[in-house]
């Protein structure tokens, strides 16, 4: 980060992963992640934090901004951002910041409403065992969860970037259509003046013209 901005966004970068680069104390992902969303909104496809543009370069807000939303208030947010990603997409995976919404809940306290959402993976067989060696299982179900987190926003960024281009590409096709409408015209307009110029020297008993090369 860099005079209060951060970027370029590189290619496959998501936007919980800026979060946590810039976050100031005392501010968690989803907090951060809406407060960027707000202070770029152009960087964004279709307004929602799972569709970060690459290339962009955001304006990094401040902590109290950050914190202007409270951290259940903001957890609530995410959920719908993901609902409403997951929703506009046919078959897309698991909404790409919920797993954020999901690690807050378990460095949060006070956020109640994350805490309903917390991802559990419990290895089979595994139920009866005591605490004593949970500790270890919980950081490999945390290096999970992360991985898992990273691949889906990844993807979701991708599938988001290739739609763009393809928009881009048919935009272009549109205009290469229009470009050869418009040859053709003016091919026929110089067929008709030709015609004419003809007609009119042979009317004036002059040689007709020479043909253009081409």
């Amino acid at each position: 980060m860099k005079n209060g901005e951060y970027g370029p966004v590189q290619r496959g970068q998501t936007l919980s992963a800026v979060a946590r680069n810039v976050a100031p104390d005392g501010v968690n992902v989803d907090q951060m992640m809406l407060a960027l969303k707000q202070a770029n909104p152009d960087a964004f496809y279709r307004d929602n934090i799972n569709a970060l543009k690459a290339g962009a370069v955001l304006r990094v807000p401040s902590r109290d901004d950050a914190l202007a939303m409270k951290v259940a208030e903001a957890a609530a947010a995410v959920r719908r951002q993901n609902s409403d990603w997951s929703g506009g997409a046919a078959r897309r995976p698991t909404s790409v910041a919920a797993a954020a919404t999901r690690a807050n809940a378990s460095t949060s306290p006070t956020s109640h409403a994350s805490t309903g959402d917390r991802l559990a993976l419990v290895p089979a067989g595994d139920s009866g065992q005591g605490a004593g060696s949970g500790g270890g299982k919980h950081g490999s179900v945390a290096s999970l969860r992360q991985d898992l987190q990273r691949s889906q926003e990844t993807l979701s960024s991708l599938q988001q970037q290739s739609a763009d281009l393809n928009s881009r590409l048919k935009d272009l096709k549109d205009i290469n259509s229009k470009n050869q409408r418009l040859l053709s015209l003016k091919d026929n307009e110089i067929a008709a003046l030709q015609a004419k110029l003809a007609a009119a020297r042979k009317a004036a008993g002059l040689p007709p013209p020479k043909p253009l090369p081409g």
